[in-house]
């Protein structure tokens, strides 16, 4: 069951709490009150966004932002689906209970006993063995879920300047194509753009990024490069790549994608819950010392 949280913005799922943009929370709500019913897209724009005018087009991308935070914090109770010519629709898969009449009367039945006893040793034993076996096929499972989460490179450019920017889409372009070549490991390169209104760990969520590389550039010819871990933002290290203006080669950035690199074959970037929070907890030293082993 998904509860509404006004003042922060958040919603509570199971365990988890997720905090959504304003207008992404007001979306939801809506829907969320509306659940299995066609909401429109007039009564969308009146309820989310009030007097300002905005297109259909934003509504898609909103729904389109909101499904991907669904999707990557693993709630499934719902989904948002798009109904053409129409709106938007919420539906849920809670599934009722049987309501008293439907029910069979079990009094009234002639049910066969049958002599079974539940507390023999064998079955104790099979029952125990079947419960073990399903509890590390849904673990193996959910660490394979997770690692699939976590391969996700980000190379995000942190600038106002759109001169600085070309700039350092060149270096991103380099870089990624060195990474590419270089992998040995199943690493899916984000092409997202850094957006400075909101934090680094709610960009990280929507986009499931499991490595951030932030690229700033200094001078004309030296690119600040660190490595942060992104549910965080905690920085794991720090390079400086050297541009070559004349060959447009980049200096350093071998050292950068070993560390990338190391990091991911690890294996360590899947965290818990308890490694997240806790600023002490050993593997943030642990990281430091991988990503920092080449600097």
């Amino acid at each position: 069951m998904v509860s509404f949280d006004h003042v922060s913005y958040r919603i509570h799922y199971e365990d988890t709490s997720v905090e959504l943009q304003p207008l992404n929370f007001k979306l939801l709500r809506l829907l969320w009150d509306n659940a299995n019913q066609v909401v429109g897209v007039n009564e969308i724009l009146e309820a989310v966004w009030g007097s300002r005018s905005v297109s259909s087009d934003t509504i898609k991308q909103r729904v389109f932002l909101l499904r991907k935070v669904i999707q990557a914090e693993g709630i499934c109770d719902f989904e948002i689906k798009s109904i053409r010519g129409e709106g938007y629709k919420l539906i849920t898969h809670y599934s009722a209970p049987d309501s008293l009449e439907n029910r069979p009367n079990t009094e009234q039945m002639d049910v066969p006993k049958v002599g079974i006893n539940i507390l023999s040793p064998r079955l104790i034993l099979l029952f125990t063995c079947f419960a073990i076996f399903i509890s590390v096929f849904i673990w193996q499972k959910k660490l394979e879920t997770q690692t699939g989460q976590n391969n996700r490179l980000a190379l995000w450019l942190y600038t106002d300047n759109q001169a600085t920017k070309d700039s350092l889409v060149k270096v991103r372009r380099l870089l990624t194509d060195r990474v590419v070549k270089s992998q040995k490991y199943d690493i899916q390169i984000v092409l997202s753009e850094f957006d400075q209104a909101l934090s680094i760990p709610q960009q990280a969520r929507t986009h499931r990024i499991g490595l951030l590389v932030f690229l700033a550039l200094e001078d004309n010819t030296t690119v600040n490069a660190r490595i942060l871990e992104p549910k965080t933002a905690t920085i794991l290290s720090s390079y400086q790549i050297q541009i070559d203006r004349v060959t447009q080669e980049l200096n350093g950035q071998e050292q950068l994608i070993e560390a990338v690199l190391s990091l991911f074959n690890s294996g360590k970037l899947v965290l818990t819950k308890d490694m997240l929070v806790n600023a002490d907890h050993p593997i943030w030293g642990e990281l430091v010392q991988i990503a920092s082993k080449n600097n």
